[in-house]
Order: C-alpha cells, then sequence, then structure tokens
C-alpha cells in the first residue's frame, strides 16, 4: 500500500509541475500576442522535441502553418532545429527552459 500511495504522489507531483509549466508557457505565448497553439508547440520541444507533423497534428494546423509557427519560434530564439527536411525537430532552447524554470 505504501508503494502505491507513493507512486501516486510522484505522478500528483508530476501533473502539477506540468500545469505549472503550460501556465509559463501560456503567459509567454500572450506577451508576445502569438496564437494560443504556440504553447503545444513549446510544451512538446521541451519534452522531448518535436517536429512539424505532431505538432500540427495536435494544433489542427497544416504542415505549412506549423513550420511558419516554428520559424517565429526559431527567431524568437526560444527553440532549436536539429536535422534537414523530413527529419527536422525542435527542441527547446536554453532560453525557452530559463523562462519556465519553476523557482522554489
Amino acid at each position: 500500500v505504501a508503494g502505491h500511495i507513493a507512486q501516486a504522489r510522484r505522478r500528483l507531483a508530476q501533473v502539477s509541475e506540468a500545469a505549472a509549466r503550460w501556465d509559463r508557457l501560456e503567459a509567454l505565448v500572450d506577451d508576445r500576442g502569438w496564437p494560443d497553439r504556440l504553447v503545444i508547440a513549446l510544451d512538446q520541444s521541451l519534452v522531448g522535441g518535436t517536429g512539424r507533423g505532431r505538432f500540427g497534428e495536435e494544433a489542427e494546423v497544416s504542415v505549412a502553418t506549423a513550420s511558419a509557427d516554428f520559424r517565429r519560434l526559431l527567431d524568437a530564439g526560444l527553440v532549436e532545429q536539429r536535422g534537414k527536411g523530413r527529419s527536422t525537430r525542435y527542441f527547446a532552447s536554453e532560453r525557452l527552459r530559463e523562462a519556465v524554470v519553476l523557482r522554489s
């Protein structure tokens, strides 16, 4: 039983951390007057990286719109691009990580 309780507490902490991260990303996007969907791209870039297809599917936008969105995030220095063409992936930059870090 104690193991299950500890596991539940860890999961609750993860959910709380994800919610706080999302709030910070929403504020960052809102401050810049960007479309809300960019929160999805930024969150995905923080959690394992993402590509145009994955982001576009979740945000329900075309690949062309996803490309334009990532260009905006690259220009702002919030994501870094790795790879070329279809294998292009986007990962959170140090600047983004610093912007959303939770200080205790």
